[in-house]
């Protein structure tokens, strides 16, 4: 199992989504989590198709012109349930459908 967090300050940027899309397609990730995508909820699936098609997600939206935490997975190697979340935390529960382990994780976005 591998896990990648990254702050990446836009997720609007044609470079970013390029980045994270040869990012994904190298590391092969099974959870990636970002901070400050400053994407809303009604564009993150047009956008998600772009660099990881094939993932699932939570998101949390934006406060106005900052933060944003996404939660992408793997669904072929794990299954996540959001347990808590607020403006600047998404706390997960995830199974390795391989080991059968289950372990909890945060996504954090410090102001």
């Amino acid at each position: 199992m591998k896990i990648i967090t990254w702050n990446v300050r836009d997720l609007h940027s044609p470079l970013t989504i390029g980045m994270i899309k040869s990012l994904v397609s190298y590391e092969k990730p099974t959870i990636l989590l970002i901070q400050e995508s400053k994407v809303e909820n009604s564009i993150f699936d047009k956008l998600k198709m772009k660099f990881w098609p094939s993932c699932s997600a939570f998101i949390n939206n934006l406060d106005g012109k900052s933060g944003g935490l996404l939660t992408l997975w793997d669904n072929s190697q794990a299954k996540c349930t959001l347990e808590i979340q607020n403006q600047n935390w998404m706390g997960v529960r995830v199974r390795c459908l391989q080991t059968k382990k289950i372990f909890r994780l945060a996504n954090v976005y410090g102001l």
